[in-house]
């Protein structure tokens, strides 16, 4: 599981692929989820900024630790597409 940091940026990136395997963007923009542990929406289905065909990304700055589990959609040729990651955040170190 990836660690991050409390009140330390997240960039969240999505790919998304034709059936043939090239990159290619979804019928629309793709939204992304962020759930607490508890299930708690953190992020509810924000829209996605578009980097190149088939790539998107998300900026996101947790200020509480916890276990994540983000849940990325989008629609390629009439199906649904969901990348889901479980991460974690820790409290900001202090040195």
């Amino acid at each position: 599981m990836r660690k991050f940091e409390t009140d330390n940026t997240i960039q969240f990136k999505g790919r998304f692929y034709s059936f043939s395997g090239d990159l290619t963007d979804p019928a629309a923009t793709p939204t992304i989820t962020i759930f607490t542990s508890r299930g708690a929406k953190k992020i509810d289905a924000a829209d996605m900024s578009k980097d190149s065909t088939g790539v998107y990304h998300y900026f996101w700055t947790p200020d509480t630790a916890d276990k994540y589990l983000l849940r990325i959609t989008g629609t390629v040729v009439g199906q649904t597409s969901l990348i889901r990651k479980a991460f974690k955040v820790e409290t900001t170190s202090v040195d």
